[in-house]
């Protein structure tokens, strides 16, 4: 994506620049220094973002942020994280500010660059989640962890999780879903007013939940099936295998045995060259017996990946991807 951070830049300054004497009253001299402090902070880390030094630069532009928001600074903050190579910071910074400035003039480049970086990110098996509460900043607990306030963003294995929200005086809300590899997962939810005061939180839930089955498991080794989380209750976490390993081993050791033939005939035709051929010159008959060993030997090497990968499949299927 071509990087515009100038442009962006531009943009900012026009939003924190003092109102126009006709467009609008004059602003309160408290808001007048909070502007004035914004811009202090944002100049020093556009400064920091032209020298190279992005971590910098994203401290700056988030404090400028917290004085005086502007969906602008998520655009530029996002460029930092992508320079460092952060896809999933840059993915929830560029998030942010699609979502605040929806009618951006590079709404559709970044949109762009957006799918480009989730591919990305989808090939190394995680994808990115996000969760939007109405209130926000309530606990988000993924797979019976807690990992942050709402607007929550993370990068997480593909696959299936269960996500639930929690916040005083709202009733607990619990999602299922499936996190692809092609795109990102959004879950936008609305909290409905009406927790009970003794209404457990999901922290004290799981931990009561815990103790109380403690004890039944250590009596029966045939425990029924844990019921589902339903709203109002700590999101339990549920052991759950995944195929994404035994397949990669599978598909690792298949490659690794089909390049092994083929360099075991590499060296097999080397040899027989050898044997029943005609060298030109004993340099010829040399560089023949050197092939001949050094394909040989690779063959060996990838029978010897494959072989591995096929006992590492077979772990996974056999533990469940635990072991």
């Amino acid at each position: 994506m071509k990087h515009n951070l100038a442009a962006a830049s531009a943009v900012l300054m026009a939003l924190l620049g003092p109102a126009l004497p006709l467009a609008a009253p004059k602003a309160a001299p408290a808001d007048d220094a909070r502007t004035a402090d914004a811009k202090t902070h944002f100049r020093l880390g556009a400064q920091y973002y032209k020298e190279a030094r992005y971590r910098e630069a994203i401290t700056e532009f988030e404090t400028a942020y917290r004085i005086k928001p502007s969906g602008v600074l998520h655009y530029n903050i996002g460029q930092a994280y992508e320079k460092l190579g952060d896809v999933p910071s840059a993915l929830g910074s560029y998030s942010a500010y699609l979502r605040e400035e929806p009618q951006a003039a590079n709404a559709a480049t970044v949109q762009r660059a957006v799918a480009n970086l989730e591919f990305r990110l989808g090939a190394t098996g995680v994808q990115m989640l996000y969760v939007l509460t109405d209130p926000p900043d309530a606990e988000v607990w993924v797979d019976g962890r807690m990992r942050g306030r709402s607007p929550f963003y993370a990068a997480l294995a593909q696959g299936p999780h269960a996500v639930s929200v929690a916040k005083a005086g709202y009733r607990n809300v619990t999602r299922d879903l499936v996190l692809s590899q092609e795109h990102s997962t959004e879950l936008a939810l609305s909290l409905q007013p009406g927790l009970s005061p003794s209404e457990p939180s999901p922290a004290a839930a799981a931990l009561s939940a815990s103790a109380a089955t403690a004890p039944a498991a250590a009596q029966s080794a045939s425990a029924a099936p844990a019921a589902a989380t339903r709203p109002g209750e700590a999101p339990a976490k549920v052991e759950r295998t995944s195929w994404l390993g035994p397949i990669l081993a599978g598909s690792l050791a298949v490659v690794a045995a089909g390049a092994g033939v083929y360099m075991g005939v590499q060296a097999r035709n080397a040899q027989n060259s050898l044997l029943h051929g005609y060298p030109s010159s004993p340099s010829a008959a040399d560089s023949l017996a050197q092939k001949a060993k050094n394909d040989a030997t690779t063959a060996n090497v990838l029978y010897g990946v494959a072989g591995a990968a096929a006992l590492t499949g077979g772990g996974f299927i056999l533990f469940g991807g635990h072991f």
